[in-house]
């Protein structure tokens, strides 16, 4: 491709000119494979990760136990759902959702 003005600039009496690329940029892959190292990634802050994590938890404690309680006993009561009953009912509610799309 070469230069073409742009409209904007010739409407408004400007001289300007673009230059189109013919090239798309690409990360270059080091020996690893990996698009990016380790360094280039931003660093997480470990420390405020769990103190956001401990609060949740430290809000929501009430919530989870009654949750955990509610499962141990439908466990020892046997009405619990197999991995197999869930499955099934996960596609079946995939397969409603697409019934009602169309």
């Amino acid at each position: 491709m070469g230069k073409r003005a742009s409209p904007y600039a010739a409407a408004n009496g400007c001289a300007i000119t673009l230059t189109m690329s013919t090239k798309t940029a690409k990360p270059k892959r080091i020996a690893s494979g990996l698009r990016y190292t380790p360094e280039d990634l931003a660093p997480r802050n470990m420390v405020a990760d769990e103190a956001a994590v401990d609060s949740f938890l430290e809000r929501n404690k009430d919530a989870l136990n009654a949750s955990i309680e509610k499962a141990h006993a439908e466990f020892e009561r046997g009405t619990f759902f197999t991995l197999d009953q869930a499955m099934a009912d996960v596609r079946a509610q995939r397969q409603r959702r697409r019934v009602r799309k169309t």
